[in-house]
């Protein structure tokens, strides 16, 4: 097992991989340590040396054991996680964001506990099974197999095939409500920014200043068997902040499962997600 390691300064280790949660959170290293030995003692196993995941999955529990959250299967998700890949990992991650944002608001959340026999929905939000479907924007790795088109001059078929990978957001939400199909679970809900780079939530945020889009909430929404639920937290990290605030937008998407394609709510001058 992989024990953080505290400096003065604010930092925190993970291995070779540090925050400052000082400058980030504004809390001491000292104290992070002692969130980490609650959790510890709890059932984490901290194996997987990434600081950022490591240190937002400590954050949340923590608030959610004062919330008065039960623990115990999201410890044995993300024990899990960590011996498998990093995908693995950001999705329980982003069940602990979820669990965090219901259990607040009031809703009734179950983490789901894997069965390495038989598929089950990831989670149980009053008493409506969820899936919970995380986008790994890949749009940097894809293109670095394309970068000998800059250096031949090809710079027109490079951006070509840039901005159709950033396009992919749509595409990646088909996919994910057509595999709704399966029965696995009675509601979808499709984290948006797995990565901060990809500047979903403050997307969003810019249009509902820009009044350019609707249907769109601060708070959770509720699960209702048929649809998907758009979640998109906010992952930077802001040094003006220097405290732990998770905030994300949430939203409805139809499907027409017979006709395959989304239900545009919206008229067509509005952004699309």
């Amino acid at each position: 097992m992989i024990d953080p390691l505290a400096e003065e300064n604010g930092m925190v280790y993970y291995g070779n991989s540090g925050e400052n949660i000082k400058a980030i959170y504004g809390i001491d290293s000292i104290e992070f340590i002692k969130i980490h030995q609650r959790l510890v003692k709890r059932g984490l196993i901290t194996e997987f040396p990434d600081a950022y995941i490591q240190i937002q999955f400590a954050l949340y529990s923590n608030e959610l054991i004062n919330m008065g959250f039960d623990l115990s299967n999201l410890l044995s998700e993300f024990n899990s996680a960590q011996k498998n890949n990093f995908h693995e990992l950001n999705h329980a991650l982003s069940l602990t964001k979820l669990c965090y944002h219901y259990h607040k608001a009031g809703f009734n959340i179950e983490v789901v506990k894997t069965q390495s026999n038989q598929s089950t929905p990831d989670l149980i939000i009053d008493e409506v099974t969820c899936d919970l479907k995380v986008r790994h924007d890949q749009t940097n790795e894809i293109m670095q197999r394309h970068r000998d088109l800059l250096s031949s001059g090809k710079e027109q078929e490079y951006y070509d095939i840039y901005f159709n990978s950033i396009r992919s957001l749509q595409k990646d939400l088909m996919s994910a409500l057509e595999n709704r199909a399966s029965k696995q679970a009675e509601c979808l809900i499709f984290d948006l920014s797995n990565y901060f780079h990809t500047w979903n939530y403050y997307r969003i945020e810019s249009y509902l200043q820009n009044k350019t889009i609707d249907g769109v909430s601060r708070k959770p929404i509720k699960a209702i068997p048929g649809v998907c639920i758009i979640f998109s937290p906010d992952n930077a990290k802001n040094l003006q902040t220097r405290i732990f605030t998770p905030k994300a937008f949430w939203g409805y998407v139809l499907y027409d499962a017979q006709k395959r394609e989304l239900i545009n709510t919206h008229n067509s001058s509005k952004p699309k997600f």
